[in-house]
């Protein structure tokens, strides 16, 4: 059996937004083109016997939605979203003519509701004979994966009546929104929006809004918390009730997330879960991978008038919970592995997309009533006929100041089962997001090349609680720090045959600045790499698409209206440390990253030059913060063995 390589990434496949209808199950099927360089996501299902039908293919074809006749979908073109339907009887595939770019249908009774994009201009930079100057008129005026925001977009709420074959605007603003829910008799549609749009600063609220089709009215269901963060909502099957999932945002990216119920009639706003701090709920809890595409992300639905099923991630793994409308919840599904996407087949049966650190993604139905689980398509059986994966291996630890246990997992290089290993100690980015019981392409092939991986959640780390996930701010490179130098002890006294003379340390974003700061302040390790690193965080306050706002909250001081920040910008920033590292470094950064832009390595390049010690660094053309994730896949492939090589070359 074969172990893991880069390569294999054009081998892998996941599937994605299942959807239950018709007695079939309806699935995205995400594929690598490598010829052309390019993700594929084609529409396919499986019928109550199991035969397999692909309904669109070539490009991405994305959002299905399916009424007792038709499937409608989303394929992405050369001008963005177009909306596509097609009978379920077969035939040629039609494109229902909509100016602008489509996105997030919802299908209610006979109506399709979905949300059109205008105005909008070139995102990232292009090369032409006669370039455009770029005004730049908003505060927030980028983004990271898109590029520059546009000034004058128009976002518009459209409906398509499937009878008449007509297409209506029923709203139009000059704010993106996220479209949620259609009630029952398709008179009130659910979206989510910015509440707030200060001149001066970002905002991270984000608000629910109920659409009145007939008067046009907009009301906010959370005017109580209009600091809030709702990332979903969708109305009950009578359309009594509003679930929403989200925080009142009080201690901002380490808040939990909750699961909320709003009584359409009374306007009482709920919070369900707000005793259970470890318990959170949706998927802002981001489990750390690098290989699932199109997730849908739907974070709960309801099971009937009365009852609601959500996911949540509890310590580094997914979790069901169905509760009621008189806000009794309970324990539904607690298996050590991330539920990515899912779908309610009925009350008592789900389509589940699951993965684990040993099965990329499989479908399944889950009973509810028994918990028995079915295997309906795993896209990756061929594959898996001819491979093997690393098990890892979970330990916990205690803190160096005795106060929390923490988990860890070392996943053993089959390469050194009767020799010592090398060790890779990995760090998460975030730093409000965990490693966990899910697929991870490139520690599997860092194994299979003959490196043993270690990984750990830190203070700072998301789905333990928001005390945990909040320790870090104010308070960078401190608790965390030692709590991923404790894991490497732990790690040597709990398991024999580790080479402590080759160890290596390495991250990308929170887990690039963590990298840094620890070559800052020890020279325990042979070698780093640095992944899109934050190096400054003086510099990341002007540069980043987040900065301001992100720094005001997690370093708990704004640049230049709080006394004492510049000092605790320079305290708390890598580079001040520079001048201390003796360790090799390579860096790897994105030339478009916009959320930790390349500036940070370039800065810190230039002075570990300065310094004299040995460093190496890696610009990867036309990629944002996310190369790693869902970046261009030869560049993905690229990376990979740029690690391999700079590894090798100190593992002598």
């Amino acid at each position: 059996m074969q172990g893991v390589s880069p390569e294999d990434l054009y081998l892998f496949k996941s599937v994605t937004q299942p959807l239950y209808k018709t007695h079939q199950s309806f699935f995205v099927e995400n594929s690598i083109d490598r010829n052309n360089n390019q993700y594929l996501a084609r529409l396919a299902s499986l019928d109550a016997q199991g035969h397999y039908h692909v309904w669109a293919d070539g490009g991405t074809n994305v959002n299905p939605q399916v009424s007792s006749t038709t499937l409608y979908y989303v394929h992405t073109g050369k001008k963005g979203g177009q909306l596509m339907k097609k009978s379920l009887k077969g035939g040629l595939t039609k494109q229902v003519p909509v100016k602008g770019s489509v996105s997030s249908l919802l299908l209610s009774g006979d109506q399709l509701f979905f949300k059109v994009v205008t105005g909008t201009e070139q995102p990232k930079f292009t090369t032409t004979k006669f370039p455009k100057v770029r005004e730049v008129t908003k505060f927030q005026n980028k983004f990271d994966g898109y590029g520059w925001l546009p000034n004058h977009a128009q976002y518009k709420l459209c409906v398509y009546d499937t009878k008449d074959h007509q297409v209506k605007v029923l709203m139009s603003s000059k704010y993106n929104f996220a479209l949620q829910s259609v009630s029952p008799d398709q008179q009130k549609v659910l979206f989510m929006t910015a509440t707030k749009h200060p001149k001066t600063t970002y905002s991270e609220a984000n608000g629910a809004f109920i659409f009145d089709v007939k008067t046009h009215q907009v009301t906010l269901l959370n005017q109580t918390l209009p600091d809030a963060v709702f990332t979903s909502a969708k109305f009950s099957p009578d359309g009594k009730w509003v679930g929403l999932v989200g925080s009142d945002n009080h201690a901002h990216g380490a808040t939990t997330a909750n699961f909320w119920l709003y009584n359409v009639a009374s306007h009482e706003l709920k919070d369900v879960t707000k005793d259970q701090d470890d318990v959170d709920v949706g998927y802002l809890g981001l489990l750390t991978g690098d290989f699932i595409q199109q997730q849908k992300g739907d974070e709960f639905y309801w099971l009937d008038n009365d009852h609601y099923l959500f996911h949540a991630y509890h310590h580094a793994h997914s979790q069901f919970y169905v509760g009621d409308t008189t806000g009794n919840v309970s324990l539904a599904d607690n298996q050590k592995r991330d539920v990515y996407d899912f779908s309610p087949m009925d009350p008592y049966h789900l389509l589940i997309c699951s993965s684990e650190p040993t099965s990329p993604c499989e479908l399944h139905e889950l009973d509810l009533k028994t918990d028995k689980e079915t295997t309906l398509y795993n896209p990756n059986h061929v594959y898996e006929e001819t491979h093997r994966y690393v098990k890892p291996t979970p330990f916990t630890y205690q803190s160096k100041d005795g106060k929390v246990t923490l988990d860890g997992w070392l996943m053993r290089s089959p390469k050194h089962l009767h020799d010592k290993s090398p060790v890779a100690l990995y760090v998460h980015g975030g730093p409000h997001a965990a490693y966990g019981y899910t697929f991870f392409q490139e520690f599997q092939a860092l194994c299979n090349h003959g490196y043993s991986v270690l990984y750990v959640n830190p203070r700072g780390s998301s789905t333990y609680g928001e005390k945990f996930a909040a320790n870090v701010i104010g308070h960078y490179g401190e608790d965390d720090y030692d709590d991923v130098m404790s894991g490497v002890d732990a790690a040597f006294k709990n398991f024999s045959g580790l080479d402590s003379h080759h160890l290596y340390i390495m991250g990308g974003s929170y887990g690039g600045f963590m990298t840094l700061w620890t070559i800052g302040h020890t020279n325990r390790f042979t070698a780093a790499i640095a992944q899109r690193p934050v190096s400054d965080w003086w510099l990341m306050y002007g540069v980043s698409d987040c900065g301001v706002e992100f720094l005001q909250t997690e370093l708990g001081k704004d640049l230049y209206k709080d006394k004492g920040a510049l000092a605790l910008y320079h305290k708390e920033s890598p580079l001040t440390y520079v001048m201390n590292v003796k360790t090799p470094l390579m860096l790897q950064h994105g030339e478009y990253d916009m959320r930790c832009p390349i500036s940070n390595s370039e800065v810190y390049y230039t002075a570990m030059k300065r310094n004299g010690t040995e460093v190496k660094f890696l610009r990867y053309p036309q990629s944002f913060h996310g190369v790693s994730r869902n970046g261009l896949p030869s560049l993905r492939v690229h990376r990979m063995h740029d690690i391999f090589d700079w590894l090798d070359e100190h593992n002598k």
